[in-house]
């Protein structure tokens, strides 16, 4: 046990560095309220950088422990705010690392410390408060548990931010109770050594996690029951046969449990989905907010009242940022056990400004849009919908719903139907209103059918939404147009009946040489540009020769 508690300060403008200190030190506290005796540290000090005397951290530092060559712990994460300055709760604390008489002190000598800064590469002085507040520390005796991280807002945040969090704290645990002969160097060689690989961002548990299962760790894998598949993953890859053959028939008799599959017809559906409906939300002015929390709380009741009939279990609701958080994740990676059918995810957004993503969706659309997410395909498991809010007076309308849509579908998700785009200018209601009535059902649909049934086979039911103002989106999607014929020829009828409709229309008010020479024409058009495909006693065109005006 440490005689200290850990010390966790923040210097933040715009309150990104604050979250994740906060975020932190709640991480911390939950693993001393469920697992006490096996937390090194007894107590968590949050804080911002100038709280430092008031929350009585040179106390604690200044304070050599009882047993030799170990240490206070302290975590620092720090923003820079304009051209390099230091935020405003940080300017205090920075002005005493620099002050020539603290240098003589040497008042973290009994310290060990990480830094995390945040940043922005589009300003020349790119970290600089994470970078002198670093440098300082080590200075004044401090020992470096880990290299200094620096996120950058300019391409994403997370790609430093989630892996330097998802470690940090067992590195500061095991580098303030180890011995002084037992150095950074030689911690960044063992199993909880921090690996900047891009797979814990999506993978929920990472590596660390799965190899330390046997440390005062091991009740972050306990945390939430679904990672208990990937516990036992981790567990067999590490385990003799016996116990791996035993875990393993202990996840398939869990997973057995979960789902059913009937078989009607040529389809196969399940009765219950092994997942919740995750609906998130990026809101500014509480729209978006608005409408999912009511498709949340809307499905919430159909499970209340018919149980056996909902195929989704439950309902996750939150924020776009919140995906990590509310564990989706986890759900999104892990294949189905009946082949075809999909997890389900909702989005609803807005767009702010002129085409800028709300604040709190900020952070998902980077990581949709992050390069190293692509190989990954995150939402190939997942039947998708989103509906998107914007504002026709502005250029960029509908730009994030636009973007989202686009991203989950090359990201391996498939479209349950086309992206849903409301009007501030005209009215949400007269797009929202309709989407929001036939989405539970769609996606019901979409996510528990075989992949031989697809989406465009939905629209024929009763439930299914199809949109007056569906020349606004950008018509049928890939899974769509690769259909049988059956779902296309409704599509056929249209086209032929107003051929025949505008042909019909001209020629009666026209006189009869012109009549003849439209018809000729209509005739000679469809021969030459298009194709015709019979299908039991009527002709339809694949093709039209014209755009839809």
């Amino acid at each position: 046990k440490s005689p200290s508690p850990l010390c966790i300060l923040y210097g933040s403008a715009t309150g990104n560095a604050e979250h994740i200190a906060k975020d932190l030190a709640e991480k911390y506290n939950k693993l001393i309220q469920s697992s006490p005796d096996t937390c090194y540290f007894p107590s968590v000090i949050c804080g911002e950088m100038d709280e430092y005397k008031k929350k009585k951290c040179p106390t604690y530092w200044d304070t050599e422990p009882e047993v030799a060559g170990t240490k206070h712990g302290l975590i620092i994460v720090t923003s820079t705010t304009g051209n390099g300055d230091v935020p405003e709760n940080a300017g205090r604390f920075v002005r005493y690392l620099k002050r020539k008489t603290t240098a003589p002190l040497q008042p973290f000598k009994h310290c060990a410390f990480a830094v995390l800064g945040l940043g922005d590469t589009n300003y020349d002085q790119f970290c600089n408060t994470g970078k002198a507040v670093d440098k300082k520390l080590h200075e004044l005796g401090g020992m470096r548990v880990k290299d200094l991280g620096m996120a950058d807002e300019a391409t994403g945040l997370e790609e430093v931010v989630e892996p330097w969090v998802d470690s940090i704290l067992d590195d500061i645990t095991e580098s303030c109770r180890r011995s002084s002969s037992s150095t950074s160097t030689e911690k960044e060689e063992s199993p909880i050594a921090y690996k900047p690989a891009n797979e814990n961002l999506t993978n929920g548990t990472n590596e660390a996690e799965a190899k330390t299962s046997s440390k005062s760790v091991a009740p972050q894998a306990d945390v939430s029951k679904t990672l208990t598949q990937k516990t036992v993953s981790a567990e067999s890859n590490s385990s003799p046969p016996e116990k791996s053959a035993a875990l393993n028939t202990t996840a398939n008799a869990q997973s057995t449990t979960v789902t059913k599959s009937v078989t009607s017809g040529d389809a196969t559906f399940t009765t219950k989905s092994p997942s919740p409906l995750c609906i998130l939300y990026g809101s500014a002015t509480g729209n978006a907010e608005h409408i999912a929390k009511d498709l949340a709380e809307k499905y919430n009741k159909l499970i209340q009242s018919s149980p056996d009939t909902c195929y989704f279990p439950s309902v996750i609701c939150g924020e776009m940022d919140e995906y990590k958080k509310k564990k989706c994740p986890t759900y999104w990676d892990t294949e189905p056990e009946v082949a075809g059918t999909k997890h389900g995810l909702i989005i609803v957004t807005s767009t702010t400004g002129n085409g800028d993503v709300p604040e709190n969706a900020g952070r998902f659309v980077r990581y949709l849009k992050r390069k190293t997410t692509a190989p990954l395909q995150p939402f190939k498991h997942c039947a998708f919908a989103v509906l998107g809010l914007g504002d026709t007076n502005y250029d960029q309308f509908c730009n994030t719903g636009k973007a989202v849509d686009k991203k989950l579908h090359e990201l391996g998700g498939m479209r349950v139907k086309d992206l849903g785009m409301a009007d501030e200018a005209t009215g949400l209601e007269e797009v929202v209103e309709p989407w929001v009535d036939s989405i539970l059902d769609d996606i019901t649909e979409s996510c528990r059918r075989s992949s031989s049934s697809t989406s465009t086979e939905k629209e024929e039911s009763p439930i299914a939404y199809k949109p007056a103002n569906e020349n606004l989106t950008n018509g049928t999607n890939e899974a769509e147009a690769k259909t049988s014929s059956k779902s296309v020829a409704p599509q056929a009828d249209v086209s032929k009946t107003l051929t025949q409709k505008t042909v019909s229309a001209e020629s009666n008010s026209s006189p009869p040489e012109k009549s003849a020479a439209l018809n000729t024409t209509a005739n000679a058009q469809s021969t030459t540009v298009t194709k015709s495909v019979t299908s039991g006693d009527a002709t339809f065109t694949t093709k039209s020769p014209s755009p839809l005006c």
